[in-house]
């Protein structure tokens, strides 16, 4: 972490606001971007970033940045609020069992065959429904792994894996321009 962003946040600690607004001002990207990928909506995403900021301000005093990685915090507190609000909205994240599983082993679009642009995939990704695109979202932007997916959504791992591939098939078959139907 860069030495200026430490002293950001200590100053933060002690309730500075001009050093809140320069932290803001430095971290408010990397907030709304993984909130937009989430929420998918643009006025919902800055909702979640503002309370993330509040939730980070008031929990400032309790993290130690110097032995833990400060930003990846960061991103689990927007992650984790946003995740809150689309709870909200009563999105329904359903385990699914070993045969369902067993059906989505055979894949309809060759991944080779796709060759696309990342813009094209993020708008692909920002079509499906909520469930898949979080789940996609957490795995293949955010870099989580199933066993931090399935922490954070509070399903078992297998589940998380069952969905991934689910989300993954329905992202192929957007990309092809073929329908699933869900």
């Amino acid at each position: 972490m860069e030495s200026n962003i430490r002293e950001l946040i200590a100053q933060c600690k002690k309730g500075q606001p001009k050093a809140q607004q320069q932290f803001y001002a430095q971290c408010y990207k990397l907030v709304y971007n993984t909130c937009l990928r989430l929420l998918n909506h643009t006025a919902e995403a800055e909702d979640a970033m503002q309370e993330t900021f509040i939730k980070v301000f008031e929990k400032l005093d309790q993290q130690n940045t110097e032995e833990s990685n400060f930003f990846a915090w960061l991103k689990r507190i927007a992650i984790n609020t946003c995740l809150d609000k689309l709870r909200q909205k009563r999105m329904s994240l359903f385990p699914l069992d070993e045969k369902m599983a067993g059906l989505m082993s055979n894949p309809i679009v060759r991944e080779e065959d796709l060759t696309l642009k990342v813009q094209q995939v993020k708008s692909a990704i920002m079509s499906l429904s909520d469930g898949y695109r979080v789940m996609l979202s957490l795995i293949l932007l955010e870099g989580f792994d199933y066993e931090e997916v399935s922490e954070v959504l509070k399903i078992t791992p297998s589940a998380a894996r069952t969905q991934y591939s689910r989300g993954r098939q329905k992202l192929l078959a957007a990309l092809s321009g073929k329908i699933i139907n869900e």
